[in-house]
């Protein structure tokens, strides 16, 4: 029992780590656009995930097994998501604040949800689509004073890469 309560502890500090960085990542981005490009800014981030994480896939000797197609699918998701999807929404942050790109981020489910129903012919449970109705309830709430000058720009931006991410990490894994 004790190392259930240990394990469980853990997973709960994993979660509010988790929970910290996730949440104040763009709020972060958007102090260091007053130094740095959006793209630099996108680079920079991945870059030092990189060098952080490439010595655990080394010792397991993960990379020398993977073939090419595994790469190319790999590289076309991992720039449709961090070129595309994060330098947009990067980008986008110079003309909003954080927390309306934030909850741009949170129709990412109704873009996997459409992309599901297109291209891998799964329809949604009730379940799921009141969840995502109520999400969106939420966000015609959010936006209902109306954007600022500039805003609708920056939510332009973000939009288009969150589409296109959507699309091309849905046709490099077909």
């Amino acid at each position: 029992m004790k190392n259930a309560a240990r394990a469980r502890y853990l997973a709960i500090a994993e979660s509010l780590l988790v929970t910290l960085i996730l949440g104040s990542t763009l709020v972060l981005a958007k102090i260091a656009l007053h130094y740095l490009g959006p793209l630099t800014i996108v680079g920079l981030r991945y870059l030092l995930a990189f060098i952080f994480l490439i010595p655990f896939l080394l010792r397991r000797g993960i990379p020398a097994k993977w073939s090419s197609q595994v790469w190319i699918e790999l590289f076309l998701i991992g720039f449709s998501f961090y070129v595309i999807g994060n330098g947009a929404l990067y980008l986008g942050l110079n003309y909003i604040p954080a927390t309306t790109a934030s909850l741009l981020l949170s129709f990412v489910p109704v873009l996997v949800l459409a992309a599901s129903i297109l291209w891998l012919q799964e329809m949604p449970t009730k379940f799921q689509v009141f969840g995502i109705t109520l999400g969106l309830a939420g966000s015609i709430l959010f936006f209902i004073p109306g954007l600022k000058a500039g805003e609708p720009l920056g939510v332009a931006i973000v939009s288009v890469g969150l589409v296109t991410m959507q699309c091309l990490a849905f046709w490099a894994g077909s």
